[in-house]
């Protein structure tokens, strides 16, 4: 008899050295199964210090669907999390201590088993003993990865509460020390923030120095002292200017300042005002009140409307460049700056920021991009136009052909989940409020509801409105595009609309133009209607570009210039 090729997947959530025991009991306890059962334990996956509510988040894991013949979708959409690679799976069964060791993720532990499923992988939970090979394998799993979640959820609202409850009392803990403290432990075992002596030196240094400097400035001096971030990175304006708004500075820093909306979330929000908790005088300060208050009034008085005059200094809405122009070299934009005279000229900003150590590009003068501007010869994709305006008018036909027999099987749906609504809550009137079944029954009327509201979103798009304005705006678009392609080939109005971007090298100065074509058109319909009729797929040609010799540009006059930019100015201002 063939034994089986098992493979034991164990987590811990931290890596505090107590939660080392909890892998190893787990290991012990898989090890003693495939062993009673006969398997051949072939690999262990040991993951250290990662939560269980995100698995795009678990290298061991990943590794683990990669053996398993699975590969990670990029950006998951809602049901999908991995999907076949085309490769078979090296082991058949992956043994696992319990659920929540797992997923605590719902969703994607019952997406990520089918697929295994597909492949032949079957997966065993020992505490339950419970299999994917089993008849109501997907019911049972399913309630318990969501009590698994909403035990999370329970722990991180407590964690939350804790959390503030501490800060309110005075206790300051943070995950990362700011620069210019330090984490120590004093003689009794207790960790305690106290001031980097040198790093309290840099911060008092770059608070003196904003008074008269600015933060791109104060960056450029410390880049050049090699004196790094507490992460060993370069200065940026960016963090000089944070630092300066730390209020722990003055000994009573802001805590509670982002959160999740959902314990599965990866992503961080900021919290309101009221959310926050500053702690006074949790630390020992380095700067003043005063010195502290003056910063900030120095601050804001550098970004208020009454001072975009100063030298270096923009207001972006006025640049009609403004996020166009881009360094060959190192990627980074080129931001517009006002020298001697009232020059304009445009810089890489990593140079600007870090020197020319760090990027030897070249600045350009307004001038010479207006020249290459002026003599751009741009064309309309006119093959494209048509092609794609045709891919639309027929999939508006199929959308129309199918509107009845879509709607019908919404309302059928609705029917359906309206039946299951009134089920679950039959049966929740006979059970107690505080017992777990009734929060779960709770939960699952929850997402029934939240699907049928989907389906009336769904069902209102389907109704001839929705439809009769896309198709309004297609026409509006074929309009335009053929009053377009009357205008002129060298009219600097119709260019600067159409310009896209333009790539600045030392030798050379490329323009890149967005064609007239309906891709706006068919990523609306796509987003609006994709999910009833197949998505259209054609694209139009993404760019038209025309390349120039900088050393070859003629210079124009400074009175042509500020006369030239004026007449841009005001172009623009009457096309918004």
């Amino acid at each position: 008899m063939i034994k089986k090729r098992a493979v034991l997947y164990a987590r811990v959530s931290t890596d505090k050295g107590e939660q080392e025991q909890s892998l190893e009991i787990q290991e012990e306890i898989i090890e003693q199964f495939c062993s009673d059962k006969g398997f051949k334990l072939i690999k262990h996956y040991l993951e250290h210090g990662r939560s269980g509510t995100n698995m795009k988040k678990r290298p061991k894991f990943i590794d683990m669907m990669k053996d398993a013949g699975l590969k990670r979708v990029p950006s998951a959409t809602k049901d999908t999390f991995f999907e076949d690679s085309g490769s078979s799976p090296i082991f058949d069964i992956i043994i696992v201590k319990e659920a929540s060791r797992f997923s605590r993720n719902q969703t994607e532990a019952l997406a990520v088993l089918k697929e295994l499923k597909s492949k032949g992988v079957e997966v065993y939970f020992i505490s339950t003993n419970t299999s994917t090979t089993d008849n109501n394998w997907e019911f049972d799993l399913g309630l318990y990865f969501n009590l698994s979640q909403t035990e999370s959820k329970n722990l991180s609202v407590r964690v939350k509460m804790s959390k503030r409850h501490n800060a309110e009392k005075g206790q300051y803990a943070p995950a990362i020390v700011p620069y210019g403290y330090k984490r120590i432990y004093d003689e009794n075992g207790i960790k305690k923030i106290v001031k980097d002596v040198n790093e309290a030196k840099i911060v008092k240094y770059i608070f003196e120095q904003y008074i008269e400097l600015g933060g791109h400035t104060i960056a450029k001096l410390l880049n050049e002292q090699n004196i790094m971030t507490k992460s060993g990175k370069f200065w940026s304006n960016d963090k000089v200017t944070r630092l300066i708004q730390n209020p722990i500075y003055i000994g009573s820093p802001v805590v509670m300042k982002t959160k999740k909306i959902n314990v599965t979330d990866t992503n961080r929000v900021p919290t309101t005002l009221n959310e926050r908790v500053t702690i006074k005088d949790a630390v020992e300060p380095i700067i003043s009140i005063e010195d502290f208050n003056k910063a900030q009034n120095i601050r804001e008085s550098r970004t208020t409307t009454t001072n975009y005059k100063k030298r270096g200094q923009h207001k972006s809405k006025t640049d009609i460049f403004n996020g166009k122009l881009y360094c060959v070299n190192c990627g980074a934009r080129y931001v517009r700056h006002i020298g001697e005279g009232k020059k304009i000229n445009y810089m890489c900003q990593t140079r600007r920021k870090h020197g020319k150590e760090k990027c030897q590009s070249k600045g350009i003068a307004f001038n010479l991009i207006m020249q290459g501007l002026e003599d751009s010869k741009i064309r309309f994709n006119s093959i494209g136009n048509h092609v794609q305006l045709s891919a639309i008018n027929e999939s508006i036909n199929k959308f129309n052909h199918k509107n009845t027999e879509i709607k019908e099987q919404i309302i059928a749906e609705i029917d359906k989940i309206k039946d299951e609504e009134r089920k679950t809550y039959f049966i929740m009137r006979d059970l107690d409020k505080s017992e777990r079944f009734y929060e779960l029954a709770n939960e699952e009327l929850e997402k029934l509801n939240m699907r049928r509201i989907d389906l009336e979103e769904q069902f209102s798009l389907l109704e001839d409105k929705s439809i009769q304005k896309f198709i309004a705006k297609v026409k509006r678009k074929e309009k335009a595009i053929y009053e377009a392609q009357k205008i002129e080939l060298n009219d600097q109005d119709l260019k600067l609309l159409q310009l896209d971007k333009v790539m600045i090298g030392n030798d050379w100065v490329k323009y890149c133009y967005a064609v007239q074509a309906y891709d706006e058109e068919i990523e609306d319909f796509n987003r609006t209607f994709g999910d009833l009729v197949e998505p259209i797929s054609f694209q139009s040609e993404a760019q038209y570009e025309e390349w120039f010799q900088r050393d070859f540009r003629k210079l124009i006059t400074r009175a042509e210039e500020r006369e030239m930019m004026q007449e841009q100015y005001t172009a623009m201002g009457d096309l918004e």
